[in-house]
């Protein structure tokens, strides 16, 4: 389903979704011109893994940078390392204070980082007051 689509049935939906597919229109486009690839290859997967790899951490990284400018200034994050894995404590004023909401992202500790994956956690916290 397309978000033209979503956006019949749920517009707030689908104004996101055309936001975010416009966006890595956008960056896929940024990212094969800064590093001479096509898209069609980048797409079908025919350039070199390194490359691809480069690419899906380009796009991680930029929608993690434009989705943590939406976190409100009096959301406190605090860098924290467990063992030698880095690691963040996000607090929300509104959450209960006795309760933590613990999440582990994917990736294999190669792709993604704390930045790039900082919305979620702060939208579950946020929505279930952890």
């Amino acid at each position: 389903m397309s978000y033209k689509e979503i956006s019949k049935v749920h517009e707030e939906l689908g104004k996101l979704m055309e936001e975010r597919f416009q966006l890595g229109q956008k960056l896929t486009q940024e990212f094969v011109s800064q590093n001479s690839v096509s898209i069609e290859d980048l797409l079908e997967g025919t350039v070199e893994p390194r490359i691809f790899i480069k690419f899906i951490r380009y796009i991680s990284d930029s929608f993690g940078i434009m989705y943590n400018e939406k976190i409100p200034v009096d959301v406190t994050i605090e860098r924290i390392n467990i063992g030698e894995l880095p690691a963040e404590w996000i607090y929300i004023p509104e959450a209960f204070e006795h309760k933590i909401y613990l999440t582990l992202f994917g990736g294999g500790y190669r792709m993604g980082t704390l930045e790039s994956r900082r919305w979620i956690p702060y939208l579950l916290s946020k929505y279930t007051n952890y």
